[in-house]
């Protein structure tokens, strides 16, 4: 898994590559808890090359997305690909946590 973040319009992107599972999910919390510390809560989580994401991903994508509601912000995906879109669906998740098809879609839904 790689993990990556730039900044753009006032939203952090964090670019998730490969797969996320139980031996890569303690890194991804990290990469999300750090960038909270430093006060950046409005988030978008692109996942065009994300290939795979366990149930333990997904807890970490949950966790991430409270915390930042409760900063004031949010967390937003975009670009979700086949096995991990379908998941996303049945579990639920996209009931409560907003997702686009495309980044700038993603980054521009902040301006709303």
């Amino acid at each position: 898994m790689d993990i990556h973040a730039t900044d753009q319009e006032n939203v952090t992107i964090v670019f998730i590559n490969g797969e996320v599972d139980a031996s890569t999910s303690e890194a991804l919390q990290d990469a999300f808890t750090a960038l909270l510390v430093q006060g950046k809560n409005r988030l978008v989580a692109d996942l065009t090359k994300l290939a795979y994401m366990s149930s333990a991903g997904f807890r970490v994508i949950l966790a991430t997305m409270k915390e930042a509601r409760a900063q004031g912000g949010d967390l937003r995906l975009s670009a979700v690909q086949g096995n991990v879109e379908r998941m996303l669906n049945l579990s639920g998740f996209t009931k409560f946590i907003k997702s686009y098809p495309n980044l700038d879609a993603a980054v521009n839904s902040y301006q709303s």
